[in-house]
């Protein structure tokens, strides 16, 4: 299209005619609403406000695009697509319609969009263009995308292999720990050597908190006997111990967790041989009076008026 011709209306379109607030449609849709219309002897052109299409910019149409007006439905047709319109020179309002805009745009339009695309292609690297050239390209692009698709799925299988092997392994030592835990008999037998009360009818994890509470007041027990027996050789040993000595209120309520009160005194102590507590513990709910026990804190008083 010449320049001239660029910025006439064409044949059967009123030159000069006032199209503002007509919708203007692509050859493939709708690219916004005309907002000014020039009535210019010479050069005639619209400006279309393009809304969130292109985020509300505004474009430049040459009066020689327009295909065709029909006024009753208020719409303008273009002969070009919205691609061509959307990448074409960027209209500037605060700069308006300049000679030298004028010129880039109708220069953009005059150049037949398989030229435009064909420029805007990279060119191929130097020394790499033979004869056949775009079969070359081709048949390099091709190699790429083949060697970038055996990365891909060799690091894919890679990934697997590895996210299969640490599921594996995880299976492996899940199975390692299960075999080294022991078995309820097992527990059971260590509870009956360590005389834990009530063990029968204990489960796993309560055998396993006896045996490691018992264990622990052994080793304190043996402690303080081994202490006490020192003390009282050096005394002369002339003296026993008459009577085992008082547990704490704290370590009495540590086994009765289960307890309901109000509650008489039998129930704590069955209560506490079923929670594995040791023969001091027992020995000092056995001493408490028999009566009716409102609450752990009446518990508690009763252990702590108790002689040693």
């Amino acid at each position: 299209m010449a320049s001239t011709q660029m910025w006439r209306y064409p044949q059967g379109v009123e030159a000069g005619r006032d199209l503002t607030g007509y919708e203007v449609e692509a050859r493939d849709g709708s690219i916004g609403s005309i907002d000014q219309s020039t009535q210019d002897v010479d050069e005639h052109w619209v400006i279309v406000d393009t809304g969130p299409w292109i985020f509300g910019k505004r474009v430049l149409i040459p009066a020689g695009l327009i295909d065709r007006v029909d006024d009753n439905q208020e719409r303008v047709f273009i002969d070009r697509t919205r691609e061509e319109i959307k990448n074409a020179p960027e209209y500037d309002i605060t700069v308006g319609a300049t000679g030298l805009y004028r010129r880039e745009l109708a220069s953009y339009y005059a150049t037949p969009a398989a030229v435009r695309m064909q420029e805007t292609r990279v060119p191929p690297p130097s020394g790499r263009r033979t004869e056949g050239g775009r079969q070359s390209r081709s048949s390099s692009q091709s190699r790429s995308r083949s060697r970038s698709s055996a990365r891909s799925r060799s690091g894919s299988s890679s990934r697997s292999r590895s996210s299969s092997s640490t599921r594996s392994r995880g299976r492996t030592t899940s199975r390692s720990r299960t075999s080294d835990e022991p078995t309820r008999d097992e527990l059971y037998e260590q509870a009956k050597k360590l005389d834990v009360p009530g063990r029968s009818k204990m489960n796993k994890t309560q055998l396993k908190q006896a045996i490691s509470r018992r264990r622990g007041r052994s080793s304190s027990a043996t402690s303080r006997s081994t202490s006490r027996s020192t003390s009282s050789r050096a005394r002369g040993g002339s003296r026993r111990t008459q009577t085992r000595a008082k547990a704490n209120p704290v370590e009495v309520q540590s086994f009765l967790d289960g307890v309901s009160y109000p509650t008489r005194r039998g129930d704590l102590i069955r209560e506490a041989e079923r929670s594995g507590a040791s023969r001091n513990v027992r020995s000092t709910l056995e001493r408490l009076p028999e009566k009716r026990f409102a609450d752990p804190t009446e518990v508690s008083e009763a252990i702590g008026n108790l002689r040693r």
